[in-house]
């Protein structure tokens, strides 16, 4: 992924290897996540959208042509989409967990830039307190997480 190659700039400079690893494994883990559940709205919500739009199609096509004549199994077909696309979407939030995810990767870099650049609580760039501020973001894009996954929960019951 080119935003996670483009991203290396913002720890390459640490001197600390092991918070350097872990800064970078969770920035990239949270861009790839960010990345997989935008893709994955997209598609459902796109599918939620096309299908119908589909079947309305099909209903003014006239009887004599192939599709008319297998109206039934397409109409099903598509319903049936629309259907699992528009429960994926409302069971698994996507939007919801692309948000936190983006979210958090973006915190993240911000951080990242402050101690380069030596602004904010990071005038002294004392790698303690990022390190503190780091695992802060996470633990609470963590606790986020847990939100959403018991509202998924819920719905589901």
């Amino acid at each position: 992924m080119r935003e996670v190659q483009e991203s290396v700039y913002l720890y390459e400079d640490l001197s600390d290897e092991k918070m350097k690893k872990r800064i970078m494994n969770s920035l990239n883990w949270f861009i790839k996540k960010a990345v997989v559940y935008k893709r994955c709205y997209y598609t459902f919500s796109s599918a939620s959208i096309v299908t119908p739009l589909a079947m309305t199609i099909m209903n003014s096509v006239e009887s004599s042509t192939f599709i008319a004549n297998n109206f039934k199994q397409y109409s099903a077909v598509l319903a049936t989409i629309t259907t699992v696309a528009s429960s994926l979407l409302a069971l698994f939030r996507f939007k919801d967990q692309w948000q936190e995810y983006r979210t958090t990767a973006e915190v993240l870099k911000s951080e990242l830039i402050k101690f380069q650049t030596k602004t904010g609580e990071y005038k002294d760039q004392d790698p303690q307190m990022l390190c503190d501020r780091i695992e802060a973001i996470i633990a609470q894009s963590h606790i986020n997480q847990m939100k959403i996954i018991d509202q998924e929960d819920q719905q589901a019951e």
